[in-house]
């Protein structure tokens, strides 16, 4: 029985059935003995396809999905382990500083680089060699090192920085649990400092006070109380008592107070804004001239003593006065009465008057002719008046606060 594939001998012709031989080979024809090439043959049947699992399709995918998902991963955890790394490197660099600091007899640097190494593991979660008692253990021993240090060099410090460091050091010695042992030589040291610095301040206040600038003393005295305030109570009471007496004596000799100022205004005055605080502050201003200390109500100073033996008050009346040349304007007059008691008894007395000027100075030729004639009143005009009155108050006032009493001094 023939292959079903064969051709023809291209010699003689006849059949040749090919068994197994693949094609593009050669084959001898039985007959002729010829070698004939086998020539191509098509399949007669399609060739039939392998299906491939379902999986296999979906593979890609997964990888592509997988690769997604998992990069990022990878990626965060190799980032979270060099964050790890650089803090643990971070702590072993400070733990070495801090060693070094110690056998180099650095206990302030040590006790701020064991902070830094405490702070750095609490965070992160590091655990330090040997544990985080031991740490607190050498952090606690450096803090007293470093206290019982600063508290041996503030007596060679000057008097403001060593009032700073004692200040600071107290601060911190109440603060710090591990330093309470220590709380009461750094309240010593501070009262030490306060009072230290106190006198060096009040000093220079008295050598003010012996040249004449009385003002310039009991302002320094003022400072003087102020920064011992800002110490804790029971601090330095021996310091803020000297200052107080240095103070007081200062006031009780040439204290003095403005006031009271009344103002009495006629009805038919024309209507102003109020004047007591300009008239306060020229009566301020002439004693100070006099060698007074003038001490506000709201002066922290004025609680170092009490009242002030001086009081300077006037009383002012203000009224309509005549009309302004041909005008039916009318111009003002001030009439003031000054006196300045001490303790209650009559030091010095003045009365003062001012009144509008006529003609007004400074005025052109055309603007004099303007408010000589004018035919009806003006309150911006009359206000002008009023305005140019209180000048002229202001001036007589100055010239007259020049004939105090000049303060007494010290015997």
């Amino acid at each position: 029985m023939g292959s079903s594939l064969a051709f023809g001998c291209p010699e003689c012709g006849r059949r040749i059935d090919l068994g197994r031989t693949s094609p593009g080979r050669r084959v001898r024809c039985g007959h002729c003995g010829t070698l004939a090439e086998v020539p191509f043959f098509p399949r007669r049947f399609g060739m039939r396809r392998r299906r491939l699992p379902r999986w296999r399709a979906w593979l890609p995918l997964a990888a592509t999905v997988l690769a997604v998902v998992a990069g990022p991963l990878v990626a965060w955890q190799w980032w979270e382990s060099s964050i790890r790394s650089a803090r643990r490197a971070e702590l072993a660099g400070a733990l070495a500083e801090a060693g070094e600091a110690e056998r180099g007899g650095d206990p302030a640097s040590a006790l701020l680089l064991l902070e830094r190494a405490s702070s750095i593991a609490l965070r992160h979660g590091l655990e330090p060699p040997g544990g985080r008692s031991a740490l607190v253990v050498r952090r606690d021993e450096q803090a007293r090192l470093a206290a019982e240090s600063r508290l041996a060099t503030l007596p060679g410090l000057p008097p403001d920085l060593a009032l700073d460091e004692a200040k600071a050091l107290f601060d911190r010695v109440m603060a710090d649990p591990a330093l309470a042992d220590l709380a009461g030589p750094a309240s010593r040291a501070l009262t030490s400092a306060a009072d230290r610095w106190a006198d060096c301040r009040l000093e220079q206040a008295d050598r003010a006070r012996a040249s004449g600038r009385s003002a310039e003393a009991l302002a320094e005295a003022g400072r003087v109380d102020d920064g011992l305030d800002r110490l804790p109570r029971g601090v330095a009471e021996g310091a803020r008592d000297r200052v107080r007496s240095f103070a007081a004596a200062l006031i009780e000799l040439k204290g003095a107070r403005v006031g009271p100022i009344v103002v009495r205004v006629a009805p038919s005055a024309p209507s102003g804004g109020p004047i007591e605080g300009e008239v306060a502050a020229i009566l301020a201003r002439g004693l100070a001239d006099r060698g007074y200390l003038l001490l506000p109500d709201d002066s922290t100073i004025a609680g170092l003593a009490g009242t002030p033996p001086f009081r300077l008050g006037a009383t002012i009346v203000e009224r309509e006065g005549a009309r302004y040349q041909h005008s039916p304007n009318r111009t003002t007059c001030f009439a003031v009465d000054l006196a300045l008691d001490r303790l209650g008894s009559d030091a010095w007395a003045e009365h003062v008057e001012a009144r509008t000027r006529v003609p007004l100075p400074g005025l052109a030729a055309m603007e004099g002719s303007r408010l000589a004639l004018a035919t009806d009143r003006s309150p911006e005009v009359e206000a002008r008046f009023r305005r140019d009155a209180l000048e002229e108050l202001a001036d007589r006032l100055r010239l007259k606060l020049k004939g105090l009493p000049p303060a007494p001094e010290a015997p």
